[in-house]
């Protein structure tokens, strides 16, 4: 809903420092009820990663979206 808003209103934001480990904590979050009982995810991202310029939003949709399509993967080759 927040991208139709922000499409509807052309909104331009300004990058900012976001923390990688954040936006995949968070994505995480947001798939939880895609994993599978028994399936894990595993992750990677070390407290040394030093922060990326971005829309935080876009790039918790974009890990988020990545997930998602791994999660999928997986399902459709069991």
């Amino acid at each position: 809903m927040a991208d139709l808003l922000t499409f509807s209103r052309q909104e331009q934001r300004r990058p900012e420092p976001v923390l990688l480990a954040d936006v995949v904590h968070e994505a995480l979050a947001a798939t939880r009820h895609k994993v599978r009982p028994g399936d894990t995810v595993e992750t990677n991202v070390t407290a040394d990663v030093p922060p990326v310029f971005g829309s935080p939003h876009a790039l918790c949709q974009l890990v988020t979206n990545i997930i998602a399509n791994a999660l999928d993967a997986v399902a459709l080759q069991e």
